[in-house]
């Protein structure tokens, strides 16, 4: 009789140590779950979001004005719409010859205003869809066509073009015979790369 009551008592022991672990690491086990489920939500909204964004630098319209202005097209060839308000953070980078023979590279931060000529800076000087310079979606305002006027709204969307003009200082005047490489990033981390011989 004692022993048939030690028997039940070891079991409901058991159940009571056994049942409480179990459903910890059940619990647990669901918690791990909601995690990577979340951290798999999150991975996809940023490859999602990284995939949205494309630009490709047209390298047949890279030109030298002069040996201190640069000037080229960008195409968005992806399918988000990038604001005026994130241009600041567009990094563009520049390799190439200065006039006294020295390979150089160069950071050159955005500034609609900038004084040609005594800054290093580019800005956009010119918008276009296709072959038509005309803006219809979300025009930059005011237009890039203004020269040295701040962009206070619009945005850079797919399918358009925006001509990027690079402003060097005369200490930093170009060989405009020799290669150039031009790199551009966007704040998402998507860029592109171009290296010709500028025309």
């Amino acid at each position: 009789m004692l022993s048939s009551y030690s028997g039940v008592i070891i079991l409901a022991i058991a159940a009571l140590i056994i049942l409480p672990v179990s459903y910890i690491t059940w619990y647990h086990n669901q918690i791990l779950i909601a995690d990577y489920k979340d951290t798999l939500v999150t991975l996809g909204n940023i490859y999602l979001k990284v995939k949205s964004f494309s630009l490709d630098i047209n390298a047949s319209t890279i030109e030298w004005r002069d040996n201190k202005t640069l000037c080229f097209w960008v195409l968005n060839s992806g399918a988000a719409s990038i604001s005026v308000n994130d241009f600041t953070y567009i990094d563009v980078i520049l390799t190439y010859n200065t006039s006294d023979g020295e390979t150089i590279t160069i950071w050159v931060p955005y500034n609609p205003t900038g004084n040609p000529g005594i800054e290093i800076f580019w800005r956009i000087e010119g918008v276009k869809v296709g072959s038509k310079n005309v803006e219809i979606v979300n025009p930059i305002y005011p237009s890039p066509y203004y020269v040295g006027s701040k962009p206070a709204s619009g945005k850079w969307d797919p399918g358009e073009e925006l001509l990027f003009v690079i402003y060097l200082t005369p200490e930093y005047s170009a060989n405009t015979t020799c290669p150039v490489a031009i790199y551009i990033s966007l704040k998402c981390g998507v860029y592109d790369y171009v290296s010709r011989v500028s025309s």
